[in-house]
């Protein structure tokens, strides 16, 4: 298979895993007997499990960026991708090329089509397998998809467990509970493997430590994460004694950051801070209160949870005081009237669209819900339309709800993340 070809069976397999069963699997046992058959590509990976509500992808980059940096060959599996399926899959800071993308596939889809089903994810999650075993990576990093237990990431043996911030998202999977939550999440973990945590709510440490009686760090609580300025550019922080900037504003990215830092540290490796500074000082992970242009005021943010939305608007009028224009959309299921409500604080018009997905909003609903909050509103069926719309007004933008969103206009503006990142005004 090329790449054209790879993606259309993946398209194909898509359309069928809406048809044939929900995307969440009840056990990994039929995952794990179709990595059976094909040479079980995910044993002998040093892996890294990186679960969470909020934080889990950039939490993983970092620790990529850092891992690099020490000189390790390095592999970083995520997901969703914002513009192409390449994004998912890199290794020592390259996406994996449409050739390898393509044959791998290929290689796989023989194997899906003799079984009858098995689900998109599945299929990347064994393509990056199979890569990392290729280039013989001594790390693999993996962002989980969904929950942790029954997540295909799952099957891996990580030498150390990662939990970001837990909160409330996909409770029609994961449950209405936080009880039930953090159990899901704490699939990932192992007997005698290490656990470093966000510093989470006593709540859900109280759970922590009920389902999981291992060695566990929590990171912000048993170190602390001093904050030392915050502004367009990025993010200064104390963390162990030691200051470090990234390029990403946030409080919360600076959380992310020092979590990364704490697992290498769990991890044992003997290694510089001087090199851990020098990966985190550039690295930079897209669609995360991402700045396109600073004249007008242009951010990209693909918060899609109450929670996420909260520190969204928190971190806006930290940054900046202006008010901005939202384009907005979501997926089903989002706690939207609240969502909106806590948006309303820092902006007094919103424009609304669609997207071409199965669990997209549509411009109706999207408007009666901002009517509820008492919003001033225009909705528009495309984002085509809609991001020609706020452009048209020259004033500051904020872009939110779903990275899906973040992801098409970044089409719009012709970048990738894997071919012309540099082109973004950062």
């Amino acid at each position: 298979m090329d790449y054209n070809e790879a993606k259309e069976f993946l398209n194909r397999l898509l359309d069928r895993e809406r048809a044939v069963r929900p995307s969440y699997p009840d056990s990994l046992d039929e995952y794990r007997e179709f990595l059976r058959r094909m040479g079980n590509p995910h044993n002998g990976l040093k892996s890294i499990l990186v679960a969470g509500t909020k934080g889990k992808g950039s939490t993983a980059f970092f620790l990529y960026e850092i891992l690099r940096k020490l000189g390790f060959k390095t592999g970083l599996y995520t997901s969703p991708h914002l513009v192409e399926v390449r994004e998912r899959v890199r290794f020592n800071g390259r996406c994996i090329s449409g050739r390898d993308f393509g044959r791998i596939v290929g290689k796989i889809a023989p194997h899906v089509e003799s079984v009858g089903f098995r689900s998109v994810f599945e299929t990347l999650t064994t393509l990056a397998f199979f890569y990392f075993r290729e280039r013989e990576t001594d790390y693999s990093v993996f962002e989980v998809g969904l929950g942790g237990r029954l997540d295909a990431t799952n099957v891996v043996s990580p030498c150390v467990s990662v939990l970001t911030d837990i909160s409330y998202d996909h409770t029609h999977v994961l449950g209405k509970r936080l009880r039930d939550i953090t159990r899901e999440k704490l699939g990932i973990t192992r007997k005698n493997i290490p656990l470093v945590s966000q510093a989470q709510s006593p709540m859900v440490r109280r759970y922590v430590r009920e389902f999981f009686h291992g060695d566990v760090f929590f990171v912000g609580k048993d170190e602390k994460v001093e904050i030392e300025s915050i502004s367009m550019d990025g993010v200064k922080f104390i963390y162990r004694g030691e200051e470090f900037f990234i390029p990403i504003p946030g409080a919360y990215q600076a959380m992310n950051a020092a979590t990364a830092i704490e697992v290498v540290i769990r991890m044992g490796l003997d290694f510089d801070y001087k090199n851990v500074k020098s990966a985190l000082k550039k690295a930079f992970w897209p669609g995360r209160f991402h700045i396109i242009s600073k004249n007008p005021l242009i951010v990209l943010d693909g918060a899609h949870n109450l929670k996420s939305t909260k520190v969204l608007v928190d971190n806006w009028e930290r940054v900046t005081g202006e008010s901005p224009v939202i384009l907005f959309t979501a997926m089903k299921r989002k706690p939207l009237k609240r969502m909106l409500l806590e948006l309303k604080r820092i902006a007094d018009e919103f424009v609304f669209t669609t997207l071409p997905l199965k669990r997209a909003l549509g411009i109706d609903l999207l408007k009666k819900k901002g009517e509820e909050a008492g919003l001033k509103s225009k909705g528009f069926g495309s984002v085509n339309e809609a991001w020609a719309y706020v452009k048209s007004l020259n004033r500051p933008i904020l872009v939110t709800g779903s990275l899906y969103l973040v992801g098409e206009v970044l089409k719009e503006e012709g970048v990738s993340p894997c071919r012309n990142i540099q082109r973004i005004d950062r």
